[in-house]
Parts: structure tokens; C-alpha cells; sequence
């Protein structure tokens, strides 16, 4: 009984009131900071609240000691906006058990909590007891937060509040104040936190007990260190604690490595480089966060550079231009890029060449042959087999269908083809010139002398650097002058901002433009129609990445586009093609960004009538068929046995033919007027480089049919320049659709993948695969492939 005694005086010492729960301050005494100065939201047991910043998993052990004393200790854990915690604590003979979840975002947020005693709780009169709170950070300066505990067997109730001011709008200062009514007991304190230095926080507070508390976090990587010290009167209580989780940097760790670890980090870009991946079962790159790990790297003092495997890298050329750009900006800033090859096309050497070194397998090979680009023609073929064709073009450029009308490339289409591959070459050549050191004439010379150079013959010529296997790259002296530590990268998720950051969206566009496949036109206008009118969205970046298809898909999206983009800037972020629905697509944007590499334009209409010239008589078919109206049949198939294809059983008449002429042109009109009015062009602007015909990034900004040249970083800085943000303001990127859970391809899921022939413009016209009819109005419009699409 004396024992007893002895324990509650000493549990008095540090508590001057013991509550039948566990107040606010009763438990902060053990803390420096306060609960929402820090993203650890280390007192979130009586502001749940607060749960919901968090976007990370974590996980801390924490032990507490009062002079004198046993220590006291508590684990928690952090899943994303809920938070499991375990306290002993009364010279451990208590135990506390707490769940807490927080809803909301960072202007307004409430939680809820539950907490349970376990052990001695009769001796200590402990009931059972939850928690409510609410959050309001209406602007980065400001934070203001209430919430209450309560038992459920007497009532007993607490009720307190915090207040936070930043007067720089971040966490470099932070000055608090709380305070807490309890019965009759009223207890305050107040205090100031600082981040100074990336991954370091210091904190000191005072309250109405008279305590004197400091205390200091350190952010170790995966590791956080957290250590405070309370004293008052020779009551001296330590607290300590210890994370492991989310990555996060350190400005001081990033200087002693500096100086001390030759660090570089590494990519194996073996796996696609896609727009989006889906949640589960993909383990693919995409090209913004690869973006975003480039600029992360390149503002870490610490690292000294990136080496990266392009085996098997399988990319288009668009996303190629852009990574290689990016890797410019490292590079630029001092860090050292090393790129390896194996067997390489012209493409992945344009890649690689923006390296400091560029390393070769020993038996590797280098293709640099050049650009081709062309299709097969069907035209004898249909007329061998008795299948009729009717070309229904009437603009110049629009070839979608010439390999079924003819036997060889018009005039036209051979123009617009060799400006394409001309720029591609153009463009590489530049490039590969300036970062090697190349003359032009010498590059040519290059280009035509072999077929493909092999190690020695590519070294000898300066086109690589270093001849080694890729697994000896960090033991390969004429690489690095001392060895280096290669790691993988992990991009930190410290946020530690007090309200909403500004959002800006970007929607993916991506593959034919169509209802249910591709673009997905029946889901993607709901996304499109969401993220205009969200208020909380700024700015809206429209990725089109797309061949054309169905004007009506393409048309539902333009047209919200069209409707709402007096609220907000809408940037158009041109991919590797954007042409014929695709320009459809980008039509009425604020702005228009392609790459020098775009293929985009191709303003036109096109159709076709495939039908019987004499297969059905060779295959000895017959058909029988009744009507009512005068055009009924004119789509009436005959169907070939086995496969169970149809194909209409005449030719067009002369009438439907004018018909459908007709229709045509007024498509084309009305497709011309609104590029004119999206432009903000005259109709006689826009038609004469209209015709269907396709063009390059520069040619296309040169004609006003984009604005600007750049990738999608550079949109998205244009997008925040818009919106009137400034550059060192940061934003949260939220992208749409939201992606599937996994890939139902059989082929991708086994890890098979379509490798594209070196130097093709893989069927960049693949526009009709089998000639189908069509029936009045209807269209063939570009459907196509770029490799890596």
C-alpha cells in the first residue's frame, strides 16, 4: 500500500492533476513541439485531426524518462491518414492503446479517435475515452485547431485549442500557442519551431507549469531522429524517439556527403517509359516521374551524378527528347552523366549522347543508318483478290487510305513523309554534334560509311567513349576518378506546407481518338468536365498523345474544353503525335506546347468504300436480299464463310457518292472554322496549311497552329505562369484518368514486349488495318503507331 502511495506522489510530481483520461498536456509535457508544428503529428492522439496530412507510412518507437524513474515507452505506427499508437506509461503499469484517423484536406480537416486502458487502469481510475478535433488552415500562415476528449461512463471532458502562425509562410519559423481547460485546472504554453536546415527542426517551448522544453528532429533518409528535454525546478524529463519509413533529405547529410561519398545513383531504363502505370503489376517508368526524379537530383548537392542502362530501353522518340533535355539541365548543373549502350539504334545513341561518357558493351553494336519511312499498297492485291476501292479524298495531304487506293505514295504524302524523317534527322544531327563534338559533314560521313559500328570501330571514331560491361562500370578507372556508392534513387515525400497547395491537372489523351478504347471519349469528358470546374484546380495541362479516330470523340472533349476555359488556363502538351483528332483535341487550348519531334496538324477528312468487284463470283457466293428505301442496301454486305467478315455487295452510285462527297467537305469546313476560332485565326489562315497535311513541332509554330516549343516540364511551367504562380511556389500535379489496377494483357503480364524495328517510323500511317464500309458522314480518320505509344 505504501508502494502504491509512493508511485501515485511521484505520477503527481509530473502531472499536478491525474484525469480519469489522459489530457492534452499531460501527455505534450513530453514533447518540445506541438501537434501541428511538425508533419510528424507526433500528438495526434488528441488532434486526429491532423492525420489527415499525412500521406506517408511510418513507423516510431519513443521512450520517455523522468528524473528518477523507470522509462516509459510507446510505438505507433502511421498508414497514410490513420494512426495506431501503444503508450506504457505510469512507471508501466498502464498501458494505453489509441486509434485515430483524420478526413479532410489541409484548408479544413476533422478526426476521430478511440482510446482504451489496459493494466492498473482501478488503481489509476482510468476510463476509456474519445476524441474529436478539427483542423482550419485557411492559408499558409495560419493554423488553428480545437478538440475535446471525453469518457463515456462519467463524462468527464476536456477541451483545448493551438494556434500556429507562420510569419514567412513556411516552416523556417513557426510560433505557437495552446491552451486547455480542464475542470477547473487551466494550463497553456507557448513556443517557436525552426527549420533552418532541411532535415533538422528546432524546437523550444514554455507553459504555465513552468517547464522549459527544447528539442530537435533530424531527418536521416529512411531514418528520423527526434530527442527533448523538459526541466522545471530539478524535474528533469527526456524524451526520445526514433523513425523509420518514408524517405526524406537532409541539407547537412547532403553536405558531409559532398565532400565524403563519390554517390551516383543509378537507371536501368530496360522497362517502358509510359504516361501513366497501372496500381498493381507494373513496374514501368513514366515520363513525369522521371521528370520529377531528374529535377530532385539535380537540386541534391550530394549527388554527383547518374549512370543509366539503356538495354532493352524501349521509348518513343518525343519521350526520348524530352528525358534528354531534362538530363541537359543536370548536366548543366555540374552533375556527371553516364550513359551505357549495347545494341543501339539511332535513336537510344541520341539519347546516350547527352552524356559526359558514353559506355559500349564489348559486344555491343551501334546502327546510326538513318530514317526511313514508308507503307505496303493493296491496290493490285484488292484487284487480284475482286475487291472494289473508292477513294473518297478530296483534300491533298489527307492519305489515310492510300494504301488501298494505290500502288505507290502520291506526291503529297511523299512530301509531307520526307519533311517528317527530314526534321528527325535534322534534329539528331544537331544535337549528336554539339555533345560530341561532331562536325556536320562529319556526322553525314558517319551516318552512310557502315552499317553498324562495332566497339573498337564506334570508339575509334568518337562515338563512345569507354568500352566496358555494364556490371564493371564502378570499377572502370576512366569513368570515375575515385569508386563510387550506386544506389537507387528515392524521391522524398516531405511536405510540410500549411494549407492546400495550388493544383494543376493534367490529363492524359492518349491512343486513338475514340469512345471506349484509346482516349476513352465516354470516360475521359467526365474527367475533363470534373477538373474545369473544380475550384481547387488552377490550371488544366491536356497531354495529347493521339492519331485521330472518331471526330465525336474527339469533339466531346474539345468542347469542354471550349466551354470552361474562360476560368482557367488549359495548356496543350503535344506528345509524339497529335494530328487529325488529335489537333481536334488541341484545338481550343490556351496554349499549345509541342517538341521539335511532334508530328502534328493533319486538318482534314478522308473516307473510303471498300465492296465486291468480283470475289464474290470467284468464291461462288450468292446473295438474296429485299428492301424498303431507296439507299437501304447500300451498306448490305455479303459475308465470306469462315471468317465471319462482311463487305458491301456493290459499288457506290453516283447519288450517294455526291452524297458523300458532300458531307465530307462540310466536315472539313466546320473542322477548319473551329481551328480557326480556337486560333483565333481567319478561315483563309488556316486552310491553305490545312489539306490534311501533317507538320513538324517547328514548321507547326511557325504556321500558328502551336505556340510554343517545349516538353512537359515546360508546360507545366507555362501553366503555373498562367495562373499567375510564381516558380518557386510549389504545386501538386494530380493526373487523369485515374489509372486501372493492373494490365489484363496477357502478353504484358508475362513480360513480353513488341520491339520496333530500328528505323522505321513504326506505321506512323497505319491508318486502316481492313477496309470496312462506312455508311453516310462516317470517316476514316488517322489510326496509327509511334513506337513506345
Amino acid at each position: 500500500m505504501k508502494k502504491i502511495f509512493i508511485t501515485v506522489i511521484l505520477v503527481t510530481n509530473i502531472f499536478s492533476q491525474t484525469s480519469k483520461m489522459l489530457t492534452y498536456n499531460e501527455l505534450k509535457i513530453f514533447n518540445a513541439y506541438f501537434p501541428s508544428s511538425d508533419i510528424w503529428n507526433s500528438n495526434n492522439i488528441f488532434l486526429p485531426s491532423v492525420n489527415s496530412f499525412n500521406n506517408e507510412n511510418n513507423f516510431f518507437f519513443s521512450f520517455y524518462k523522468n528524473k528518477g524513474e523507470k522509462y516509459n515507452y510507446s510505438l505507433r505506427l502511421d498508414l497514410q491518414s490513420s494512426s495506431f499508437s501503444y503508450y506504457q506509461l505510469y512507471q508501466n503499469k498502464l498501458q494505453l492503446y489509441n486509434v485515430s484517423t483524420g478526413f479532410g484536406d489541409k484548408d479544413f480537416s476533422f478526426g476521430v479517435g478511440y482510446t482504451f486502458w489496459k493494466g492498473e487502469k482501478q488503481l489509476y481510475q482510468k476510463e476509456n475515452f474519445y476524441t474529436l478535433s478539427t483542423t482550419l488552415r485557411p492559408f499558409k500562415y495560419l493554423s488553428v485547431s480545437y478538440g475535446i476528449n471525453s469518457t463515456f461512463k462519467d463524462k468527464n471532458n476536456s477541451s483545448y485549442g493551438e494556434v500556429g502562425i507562420r510569419p514567412f509562410g513556411n516552416d523556417i519559423l513557426s510560433v505557437f500557442a495552446d491552451g486547455e481547460i480542464y475542470k477547473s485546472d487551466k494550463s497553456w504554453s507557448y513556443g517557436i519551431s525552426s527549420n533552418l536546415i532541411q532535415g533538422m527542426t528546432f524546437y523550444a517551448s514554455y507553459n504555465s507549469k513552468h517547464y522549459v522544453s527544447l528539442g530537435l528532429s533530424l531527418q536521416l533518409n529512411n531514418l528520423g531522429i527526434f530527442s527533448s528535454y523538459a526541466s522545471h525546478s530539478g524535474d528533469n524529463i527526456t524524451s526520445n524517439s526514433i523513425r523509420l519509413g518514408t524517405y526524406h533529405s537532409n541539407k547537412i547529410i547532403q553536405y558531409i556527403e559532398k565532400e565524403t561519398v563519390n554517390k551516383y545513383y543509378k537507371y536501368e531504363l530496360n522497362r517502358n517509359i509510359n504516361y501513366q502505370r497501372y496500381q498493381f503489376f507494373d513496374n514501368s517508368y513514366t515520363l513525369l516521374g522521371l521528370l520529377k526524379e531528374f529535377e530532385a537530383i539535380k537540386n541534391d548537392i550530394s549527388i554527383k551524378g547518374i549512370v543509366i542502362n539503356t538495354s532493352a530501353m524501349y521509348v518513343n522518340r518525343e519521350m526520348i527528347w524530352e528525358l534528354r533535355e531534362k538530363l541537359k539541365e543536370l548536366k548543366d548543373n555540374g552533375k556527371k552523366i553516364i550513359i551505357y549502350i549495347d545494341n543501339a539504334n539511332i535513336d537510344i545513341y541520341y539519347f546516350a549522347t547527352v552524356a559526359d561518357k558514353i559506355v559500349m558493351d564489348p559486344q555491343g553494336m551501334l546502327s546510326i543508318t538513318g530514317f526511313v519511312t514508308g507503307r505496303s499498297y493493296y491496290k493490285n492485291m484488292l484487284d487480284k483478290i475482286g475487291l472494289g476501292f473508292d477513294e473518297l479524298r478530296f483534300f491533298e495531304y489527307k492519305s489515310a487510305v492510300e494504301t488501298i487506293s494505290r500502288t505507290r505514295h502520291s506526291t503529297a504524302d511523299s512530301i509531307q513523309r520526307f519533311r517528317m524523317i527530314e526534321v528527325f534527322y535534322e534534329t539528331y544531327k544537331k544535337d549528336i554534334c554539339a555533345a560530341r563534338n561532331i562536325k556536320t559533314e562529319q556526322w553525314d560521313t558517319l551516318v552512310n560509311k557502315y552499317i553498324y559500328y562495332l566497339p573498337k570501330l564506334a570508339l575509334e571514331n568518337n562515338l563512345v567513349d569507354v568500352i566496358a560491361r555494364w556490371s564493371e562500370l564502378q570499377d572502370n578507372k576512366e569513368l570515375f576518378e575515385e569508386k563510387p556508392t550506386i544506389g537507387k534513387f528515392f524521391l522524398t515525400k516531405e511536405d510540410n506546407q500549411w494549407s492546400k497547395k495550388k493544383k494543376i491537372a493534367i490529363v492524359y489523351a492518349i491512343g486513338a481518338c475514340a469512345m471506349d478504347e484509346g482516349i476513352t471519349a465516354r470516360r475521359l469528358v467526365n474527367d475533363m468536365k470534373q477538373v474545369m470546374t473544380d475550384d481547387d484546380i488552377v490550371a488544366v495541362i491536356l497531354r495529347v498523345d493521339s492519331p485521330g479516330g472518331d471526330p465525336l470523340a474527339s469533339d466531346l472533349i474539345a468542347e469542354i474544353i471550349r466551354k470552361y476555359k474562360d476560368k482557367k488556363p488549359v495548356v496543350i502538351s503535344q506528345g509524339m503525335v497529335a494530328a487529325s483528332g488529335g489537333y481536334w483535341l488541341s484545338m481550343y487550348g490556351t496554349k499549345i506546347v509541342a517538341s521539335p519531334l511532334t508530328i502534328t496538324g493533319s486538318i482534314g477528312v478522308i473516307s473510303g468504300w471498300v465492296y465486291d468487284n468480283g470475289i464474290k463470283d470467284k468464291l461462288g457466293i450468292t446473295t438474296s436480299k429485299v428492301q424498303i428505301g431507296k439507299f437501304a442496301d447500300m451498306g448490305y454486305p455479303f459475308i465470306l464463310p469462315i471468317l465471319p467478315i462482311g463487305i458491301p455487295d456493290r459499288k457506290l452510285t453516283q447519288e450517294e457518292r455526291k452524297q458523300m462527297e458532300e458531307g465530307i467537305k462540310i466536315m472539313y469546313k466546320d473542322f477548319v472554322d473551329k481551328v480557326a476560332k480556337g486560333r483565333n485565326l481567319k478561315f483563309d489562315e488556316v486552310e491553305p496549311n490545312a489539306q490534311g497535311r501533317i507538320w513538324m513541332g517547328e514548321d507547326a509554330k511557325n504556321i500558328k497552329l502551336v505556340d510554343e516549343i517545349g516538353s512537359l516540364q515546360f508546360s507545366i511551367n507555362l501553366a503555373k505562369k498562367l495562373s499567375k504562380i510564381s516558380d518557386d511556389e510549389e504545386i501538386v500535379l494530380i493526373e487523369f484518368p485515374k489509372p486501372g489496377l493492373f494490365n489484363f494483357q496477357i502478353s504484358e503480364l508475362l513480360g513480353i514486349k513488341s520491339y520496333i524495328t530500328n528505323n522505321h517510323i513504326v506505321n506512323y500511317f497505319k491508318d486502316i488495318q481492313y477496309p470496312k464500309a462506312v455508311l453516310p458522314l462516317d470517316l476514316y480518320l488517322e489510326y496509327y503507331q509511334t513506337s513506345g505509344l
